[in-house]
């Protein structure tokens, strides 16, 4: 895996209408933690700001796989997601 450098632009206001920011940062801390136990030695930040790309990476150019991997794990999370720490 070559992949140096994960940022991820996670807003909470593009999470949906009944997403608290306390139930965006979980969301955020949970990411982060997924990201840095699926992609050990990558540089991960989770952060509370819009972009144009949601994902932006450090990797080889020439390494399609893991930057595919990347994407589609991102994309997955959210559905992955438990939300163990939201209160009802």
């Amino acid at each position: 895996m070559t992949i140096t450098n994960i940022t991820v632009y996670c807003d909470t206001n593009s999470m949906g209408d009944n997403v608290t920011e306390a139930d965006a940062d979980g969301y955020r801390a949970w990411l982060t933690s997924e990201l840095e136990r699926e992609f050990p030695g990558a540089d991960v930040a989770v952060l509370d700001e819009q972009a144009t790309n949601t994902v932006q990476t450090d990797a080889d150019a020439d390494d399609y796989a893991a930057l595919e991997r990347l994407q589609y794990f991102v994309e997955a999370a959210w559905d992955r997601c438990g939300w163990e720490w939201v209160q009802a």
